[in-house]
């Protein structure tokens, strides 16, 4: 650490019992306080900022609709911003993540929301490692709250190349029915033509990748079955391209 850098931590950490409180709006706008927790960080506010950050995370699905998506990616990102800035968000980040994966460990019915939230913050924190280790606990001691979290955990694990442990709980059909009616409900509710091609390349690469994930794992029959539906389900050649690459055993690059 730098000789600035531990002064400004210095001055921060002194500081933080002098922190003004805030507390919530009686009635809430979440969109509003996400808002204003990133004006306070880039306004120097940091722990107002991060008691927002908090809130939200806590909250945001209680008092405002659809935020789910938004809680475990935009926000998390921001929050992220302000921990490189604030060390206390840091920690406090770090401690949710921790008693989320204690919860998933440690409570038998299993908690997929629980693992659901730590994995989407080890995602922004740059350390999925945490989550693939969780999930291999799972599944030696829970095979049944694996089957659960794979639809999570399936990313981090095939970018990791643990092809075995997911070819335990693949399911072809049903993960591909999964990936196509996820792209034709984001297609339906956005009308934006930048994103319609994101969400094009993202359901071509999901697509490969399945169908790669089978033919690795010597489940040729079941890849060509899902390769069949995959072609009647959109007509378009580099998506064609990609299933043929994926059938010859080729796994398409994380997107």
């Amino acid at each position: 650490m730098s000789f600035m850098r531990a002064i400004v931590f210095s001055f921060l950490m002194v500081n933080i019992g002098f922190a003004e409180e805030w507390a919530p709006p009686e009635k809430p706008d979440v969109n509003a306080t996400r808002k204003e927790a990133v004006e306070d960080w880039e306004n120097g506010r940091f722990d107002l900022s991060l008691q927002k950050f908090v809130w939200y995370h806590e909250n945001a699905e209680k008092f405002g609709i659809g935020q789910g998506g938004v809680r475990l990616s935009f926000s998390l990102s921001e929050w992220v911003r302000l921990a490189k800035m604030y060390p206390p968000a840091m920690a406090k980040l770090r401690q949710i993540r921790d008693q989320n994966l204690e919860k998933v460990l440690s409570d038998p019915n299993f908690d997929f929301k629980a693992f659901h939230d730590a994995a989407s913050i080890n995602r922004e924190l740059g350390e999925n490692g945490k989550t693939i280790e969780t999930f291999k606990q799972l599944d030696i001691n829970n095979p049944e709250a694996a089957k659960r979290a794979y639809i999570v955990a399936d990313t981090y694990l095939i970018e990791a190349k643990e092809y075995a442990l997911c070819g335990k709980y693949v399911e072809p059909i049903k993960d591909f029915e999964n990936i196509l009616r996820l792209y034709q409900l984001s297609q339906r509710t956005q009308k934006n033509r930048a994103i319609d091609e994101q969400l094009k390349k993202l359901f071509r690469n999901q697509t490969a990748t399945l169908i790669a994930l089978l033919v690795i794992c010597e489940r040729k029959e079941e890849a060509e079955v899902v390769a069949g539906m995959a072609r009647d389900a959109w007509d378009d050649a580099e998506y064609f391209k990609a299933i043929n690459k994926a059938l010859a055993g080729e796994m398409p690059k994380p997107r």
